[in-house]
């Protein structure tokens, strides 16, 4: 998953210090985003980030900030892979340092998420847990970021975008069901056409188009 199913992947280091760490609400101890709600529902406990770390692209040089580089930590009892800013397949997403900016977020793509979970579990699984997908909102941003610098076309950003679901689709299909999950819920990019970083598109297509298309 991605930023809304994100449950602490970088409440590390700086971030942490600052009480920051999951992109809903940080609140100590408390359920604020649906992933953790849907636990709760369930009696699970409270789902926790299988990999934790922050990397703005500082380096460890002498100078850099305490705390604004976190070497990636791998929790292997923990089953939720979301990351804030992730997209289905490619690097860079929202927020990692290759787009500059001073981003610090490691952004592991949904494909390796899958391959993370295959790898720390004999690479299956059991067939009685529920997957929870949810993924493509990023994908939206950063095509809709490249439109809006005119980088690419909207042609060329829909395209993307459409590619984007047919891939997340397939990876459902052959890395989680192929290999032993029954139970799958596959979310749909919520409404995120008034969010701060679409309403800053100047474009309102690309607001509309590409999210009908991933959806779709």
């Amino acid at each position: 998953g991605d930023s809304l199913s994100d449950v602490g992947s970088y409440k590390v280091g700086l971030v942490a210090g600052l009480g920051g760490g999951q992109f809903t609400i940080n609140i100590p101890n408390t359920a604020t985003n649906w992933s953790e709600f849907t636990a709760q529902q369930l009696g699970l406990s409270a789902p926790c980030a299988y990999e934790t770390g922050i990397d703005n692209g500082s380096g460890l040089a002498p100078g850099t900030p305490a705390g604004t580089v976190v070497d990636p930590v791998f929790n292997t009892a923990c089953t939720s892979y979301a990351q804030g800013g992730a997209r289905v397949t490619s690097q860079p997403g929202i927020g990692n340092k290759l787009l500059g900016g001073g981003g610090f977020a490691l952004t592991v793509p949904v494909k390796d998420q899958i391959a993370n979970h295959l790898a720390a579990h004999g690479g299956s699984f059991t067939g009685h847990e529920i997957v929870f997908v949810m993924a493509g909102a990023n994908d939206i941003f950063f095509q809709a970021g490249m439109v809006s610098t005119l980088t690419i076309s909207l042609a060329t950003a829909t395209t993307a975008v459409q590619a984007a679901a047919s891939e997340l689709a397939g990876y459902v299909k052959n890395d989680i069901l192929a290999n032993g999950a029954k139970y799958v819920v596959v979310i749909n990019v919520p409404d995120i056409s008034n969010t701060p970083e679409v309403t800053s598109i100047t474009d309102p297509a690309v607001k509309l188009q590409t999210i009908g298309l991933f959806n779709a």
